[in-house]
């Protein structure tokens, strides 16, 4: 709902971003697509969104549900049955995930991607800049890829053993997992007030 979001968005090549509180949106939808969507990726997984995903699916499509919500969702069965949409949940950020992600952006413009980067001593701060809507996303990562390279460069010169490389990187990996949580449930409850107003 956040419009500066979408302006970036299209400038950084979205044929269409579209405001997900338009009276309308399953037909601001297909004007645009020039029909339903096979597939709809929710990535906020709130109960509005995950709603509202369904029913833009074209009849026999899917909704894959990547985002971390809460809670239960109610779907009206009709919609599941009678439209045979299949909804699908995946889990996601694992280190493989952030590495992939990196790969794919870099080179592109990624810095208009990150808006704000804080230290994990500042995490609290990073999560009231990602609430407030306006950023596109708080950079906790930067920091888990420093302390990994800097570890990989420990083991390197045998300061410390692979052993201890792999558990420092699972323990900087699920704490990232953590503060990246935090921020999801956060941004999750920001995106339920605003699809309530």
């Amino acid at each position: 709902p956040v419009a500066g979001k979408r302006e970036r968005a299209g400038s950084l090549g979205a044929r269409a971003a579209l405001d997900p509180t338009a009276p309308d949106l399953r037909a601001v939808v297909s004007a645009e697509l020039g029909g339903r969507p096979d597939v709809v990726i929710d990535c906020v997984a709130s109960p509005a969104t995950v709603q509202s995903a369904v029913g833009l699916a074209v009849k026999g499509g899917s909704v894959l549900v990547v985002g971390v919500g809460h809670g239960p969702v109610e779907l009206a069965i009709e919609v599941l049955q009678d439209q045979e949409v299949a909804v699908i949940g995946s889990a996601m950020y694992t280190a493989e995930d952030f590495d992939r992600a990196e790969e794919i952006v870099q080179g592109t413009a990624s810095e208009q991607l990150v808006t704000a980067v804080v230290p994990m001593a500042q995490a609290a701060e990073g999560f009231a800049l990602a609430v407030a809507g306006e950023q596109t996303k708080v950079s906790i990562r930067n920091i888990r890829r420093d302390a990994i390279k800097a570890l990989e460069k420990q083991e390197k010169e045998s300061q410390i053993t692979e052993d201890e490389l792999n558990a420092a990187k699972k323990q900087i990996d699920d704490i990232t997992k953590e503060f990246s949580d935090k921020v999801d449930t956060l941004v999750t409850n920001k995106s339920n007030e605003i699809m309530k107003d």
